[in-house]
């Protein structure tokens, strides 16, 4: 599984790749898993090469639901949008993404993102992490 995580706060890709990264990769049957920590934006054909993108709402000047918004539907990436700001939540759904962190509870929005995710898996009949 290759996971990408674009922020432009380092505080927050360091924690996320010390504690939610082994989380996230404990689900996989996959021996070969990448986390990629950015904290500036990818190239879009670089991002086609993710499972799962997770990605800051506001990353500098850069809104990436505008960036996303023109684009995303020819990724194959499940989109997780991040943010501290919530009030951006109905802001990121023209984008279709699979959920939305919020940084203030991310502990417990990244539960509810696991189960959102085995369940989007399980629907699908595909299998990449146990049900």
């Amino acid at each position: 599984m290759r996971i990408c995580v674009i922020d432009d706060d380092q505080r927050f890709l360091c924690e996320f790749k010390k504690i939610y990264s082994e989380q996230l990769f404990s689900y996989t049957h996959n021996e070969e898993n990448e986390l990629v920590l950015s904290q500036t934006m990818l190239d879009f054909d670089e991002l086609k090469s993710f499972d799962i993108i997770f990605i800051d709402i506001i990353l500098k000047d850069i809104n990436t639901i505008e960036l996303l918004s023109n684009e995303y539907r020819t990724l194959d990436s499940l989109i997780v949008f991040i943010s501290s700001n919530n009030d951006l939540v109905f802001d990121a759904l023209k984008v279709d993404p699979l959920t939305f962190l919020r940084k203030s509870h991310f502990e417990d929005d990244f539960d509810f993102f696991i189960r959102t995710y085995i369940n989007k898996i399980s629907n699908k009949k595909v299998v990449r992490l146990p049900i």
